[in-house]
Parts: structure tokens; sequence; C-alpha cells
């Protein structure tokens, strides 16, 4: 399907910064669509979004959009295709050494699973790494996923910690997905 998807922006669309900017434009809809709990249009933007980062060799994009994919799928009760996605994000991330993401991905894979324990343990590495490289963007997002999880666990004060050090980053960013956390910190009480 995703194939279908490349091949028809590839006919629309010319020029690297207009697909980026589109790229971003359709995982930003996706996000949007998320905290809003429509995950089947956000399935839907962000398979778009993953179909222009394939078609412009953004292996990096593709592997975020794909994780993305995966923790859609995840809040549908899909796991097998969450974690299908969650393998495709990791085996990219593996092949550009993107140490985050590949931290990220594994995390989000065995939280799939429901290795709980495994999944914390390599979302609490995730940060570090996204810290060394300087991805502000990208350590919100795992201190966001790790909250999911300490959230699902019962674990409400650390996914507190989790969302509240998050959210700072993501404001700090005007990353628009704060708004998805700041929903969440409001939905602890």
């Amino acid at each position: 399907m995703w194939f279908c998807i490349v091949w028809r922006h590839y006919r629309l669309i010319s020029g690297g910064e207009k697909w980026r900017g589109e790229g971003q434009d359709l995982g930003n809809l996706g996000s949007a669509y998320f905290s809003l709990g429509q995950m089947e249009k956000a399935i839907e933007h962000l398979e778009q979004s993953l179909a222009l980062s394939l078609a412009r060799g953004d292996h990096r994009g593709a592997s975020v959009d794909l994780g993305n994919l995966g923790v859609a799928y995840r809040n549908l009760k899909q796991t097998d295709q969450a974690i299908e996605q969650y393998q495709r994000a990791l085996e990219i991330a593996r092949v550009i050494g993107d140490r985050h993401n590949e931290g990220n991905q594994l995390g989000n894979a065995c939280a799939g699973l429901g290795e709980v324990e495994k999944a914390i343990e390599h979302h609490q590495q995730a940060p570090a790494s996204a810290r060394d490289i300087g991805d502000r963007r990208g350590e919100a997002n795992t201190l966001a996923n790790l909250g999911i999880i300490c959230e699902e666990q019962g674990d409400t004060e650390r996914a507190r910690e989790c969302w509240t050090q998050a959210l700072a980053l993501q404001e700090a960013v005007q990353d628009p997905k704060a708004e998805r956390v700041r929903g969440w910190l409001a939905g602890l009480g």
C-alpha cells in the first residue's frame, strides 16, 4: 500500500524542499489527529508522510513515521500491525546508525509485546543518546513514550515526571506534540 502512495506523490510533487514541507505537514496533521483520538485519520496522514520520506530518501524521517504509525496501531489495539511498524522503524534506525531512534523503537516494540521491563529499559537509555546528539524533540518523544508505559502500568507519578520533562522540551522547541502531552498531564488530575 505504501508504495502506491509513494508513486502518487512522486508523480505529483517535484523539488526536495516542497516534499520536506509537505511531509512535515502531513506528519504534524497525523500527530494532531492522534491527539484528538482519531487514529484512523492519524494513520492516513502518517502513511502519506512516510511515503514522502521514503520517496525523498529521508531514512530518519521514515523511521520516525513508522514508529508513529506503530503507536497509532497500538492505540487501536492492533498489536501485530503496531509491532510490524516498530520492526520496520528499527531496521531503518539500525541501518543509518540512529542510536536514539533505535532505542525508542526497541522500547515501543517491547511495550507492544507486553515486555514492560524491557520497554522501560530501552526508553530510559534513549533520552541520553538523543541528548548526546542535541535532538531535543527526540528526547521529548522518548520521555513521552516512557510516560505512556508508566501510566499503563499504574505508575502515575513516574508518568507525570516523564510527561512534565517531555512537555518542557517540546515547548522549548515549539513542537506541536506539546498539546498532546499537556492533555495527558491534565488527564492524570
